[in-house]
């Protein structure tokens, strides 16, 4: 079983196997993951492709090399976090925040559109899933465009047609 993930948000590596365990845990899924934001960490083993259509670059593992700690590294204190915004100014930001989304998910199916490798990829999908606010636009745009592929908001809707088109193939 092939799912494509399409999200628009930075996700660190223990998601990719939270959603294959919350997809059962099958070895026969390959998850295949279309990102606006590279992965917190990398993903390599997690999942099957990471394809990155936003800004910045995919992290890889940087082994530092060995320094001695100094004492007075250790005994310095950590500044004070910044306040957040709270009434009037946190309604703001949180409006402002819903108006970027708008125009990022209009941003990345555009991305998604104009990418061969990633639409190729979509079209072998048995299963594609919109896993934030940014990408149900694009999840919708692939749903009108391939009706006979399920197209679902989120991991437990995607289990649910998995266990469906996995009971379809054993009849």
């Amino acid at each position: 079983m092939k799912v494509v993930l399409l999200s628009t948000r930075r996700q660190p590596p223990s998601y990719f196997e939270t959603v294959r365990a919350d997809l059962g845990g099958r070895d026969d899924v390959a998850l295949d993951v279309v990102a606006w934001l590279p992965p917190a960490a990398p993903v390599d083993g997690l999942v099957t492709s990471f394809t990155l259509i936003g800004p910045g670059t995919m992290p890889v593992e940087v082994v530092p090399p060995a320094e001695p700690v100094a004492a007075e590294a250790i005994s310095t204190p950590k500044p004070a976090a910044k306040p957040r915004p709270n009434g009037a100014k946190r309604i703001v930001k949180k409006l402002a925040q819903n108006r970027k989304a708008g125009h990022l998910a209009k941003a990345y199916w555009a991305k998604v559109l104009g990418r061969a490798d990633v639409m190729s990829m979509i079209e072998q999908a048995d299963v594609v899933i919109a896993l934030d606010n940014g990408s149900v636009w694009a999840g919708w745009q692939v749903g009108q465009r391939k009706p006979q592929t399920p197209v679902v908001l989120g991991v437990p809707a995607a289990r649910r047609e998995l266990d469906r088109l996995v009971g379809a193939e054993q009849e």
